[in-house]
C-alpha cells in the first residue's frame, strides 16, 4: 500500500489550484474536497459551458464568464482544456498548482457509465438543470462513454505536454487522490511534495 505523501512546510499559502483530468476521475469531487480545505469554493467550467437543453453557450461569452469567476485571489476551479483553448490556459497560469488526476481508463470509464446510468434512472440534474437519458448516455454519439473513449489518449498527451512547464501533480490511482487530499488536509494550504518523482513539480 502506498505510503501518505508527507506535507512540506512553507509560508507559502496555496490559494489557486485548478483539477484537470478524464471524464470520471473524480475532478468534481476532488476539487470540493480541495476548496473545503482551502475553504474557498470551488468552481466548475461545465456551469459556463452549458446552456439548458444542451446547448452549448457562445465561446467568447463562456470565457469571459470565466475570466470574471476566477479573477479573485483564491479559487479551486475544475475542467478539462483543450491544447488550442489559450485563453483558458493563460487563467491556468495564475493556478498556484494544476492537479491532474490521470487514472486507469477501465476505472474511469466504470465510474462514468454508472454515474449516467444513476442519473438516467434516478432524473439528477446536471450542468445547469440537464438530464441525462438511457439514450444520450449508452446509444447516442453524444454520449459520454465514446466521448471518453475517443479522448483519452489525446487528453493524456496534451497535459503530459502542456503541463511539463507549469507547476502540477500528477495523480495516478485513487489511493494517490486520497493520499493528496489526507496530506493537504494535515499541510492546511502549505504546499505538497509526493513521493513519486513523476507526481513532483515540474518545471
Amino acid at each position: 500500500m502506498q505510503a501518505t505523501p508527507e506535507p512540506v512546510t512553507s509560508s507559502a499559502r496555496l490559494s489557486r489550484v485548478w483539477v484537470v483530468g478524464s471524464c470520471g476521475a473524480g475532478k468534481t469531487t476532488t476539487a470540493r474536497r480541495i476548496a473545503e480545505i482551502l475553504e474557498t469554493q470551488s468552481v466548475h467550467i461545465d456551469e459556463f459551458l452549458w446552456l439548458p437543453k444542451w446547448k452549448l453557450r457562445e465561446r467568447e461569452e463562456m470565457l469571459a464568464m470565466v475570466e470574471d469567476r476566477l479573477a479573485g485571489e483564491a479559487w479551486v476551479m475544475e475542467g478539462n482544456l483543450r491544447r488550442d483553448a489559450r485563453r483558458l490556459w493563460q487563467i491556468v497560469d495564475r493556478a498556484e498548482l494544476v492537479v491532474w488526476l490521470d487514472l486507469p481508463f477501465r476505472l474511469t470509464w466504470l465510474r462514468i457509465a454508472r454515474r449516467s446510468l444513476t442519473r438516467s434512472l434516478l432524473r439528477r440534474s446536471c450542468c445547469n438543470g440537464n438530464y441525462e437519458t438511457l439514450r444520450r448516455a449508452f446509444f447516442s454519439r453524444k454520449s459520454m462513454l465514446l466521448y471518453a473513449f475517443k479522448t483519452r489518449r489525446l487528453r493524456a498527451l496534451i497535459y503530459s505536454r502542456l503541463l511539463a512547464s507549469r507547476r502540477h501533480i500528477r495523480l495516478r490511482t485513487p489511493a494517490e487522490v486520497a493520499g493528496f487530499i489526507e496530506a493537504l488536509s494535515l499541510a492546511g494550504s502549505g504546499v505538497l511534495a509526493h513521493p513519486n518523482e513523476e507526481s513532483r513539480h515540474q518545471g
